[in-house]
């Protein structure tokens, strides 16, 4: 195994569809609307639509050009980090969509861990 990050880059993978993909709108049906209001009331955001979009997901790259070339210093040199997400009555779909991305966005060699932390949630 190499020590040498490199240009760590997302991997070049092949094109999906899907709710949600790219960071494309999900269009409900008129059926769902109800359920939408009633979740975006309760939870502050659309559950509904949210349910339907892949844990995988792929969001579209936002980053300024001159971040998507940057020359990562040998993995032996770097730190290995933690990443923590406290919630609060977060939806399941929500918090593991977050950990999926954490997991499948950041090279392995340098994550130690994920960490849970539910801050007194009510349900």
């Amino acid at each position: 195994m190499s020590n040498s990050l490199g240009n760590y880059e997302p991997k070049d993978l092949p094109k999906r569809t899907g709710p949600g993909e790219g960071g494309e709108p999900v269009v409900l049906s008129p059926s769902e609307e109800n359920d939408a209001q009633r979740s975006i009331r309760e939870y502050g955001f659309n559950m509904v639509v949210s349910d339907k979009i892949s844990m995988d997901r792929r969001i579209k790259d936002t980053r300024p050009d001159e971040c998507k070339n940057w020359i990562y210093p040998n993995s032996q040199y770097l730190p290995t980090a933690s990443v923590i997400l406290v919630f609060y009555d977060e939806g399941w779909g929500v918090l593991l969509r977050t950990v999926h991305s954490v997991i499948n966005t950041s090279p392995s060699e340098l994550l130690k861990e994920v960490v849970l932390i539910d801050d007194g949630s009510t349900d």
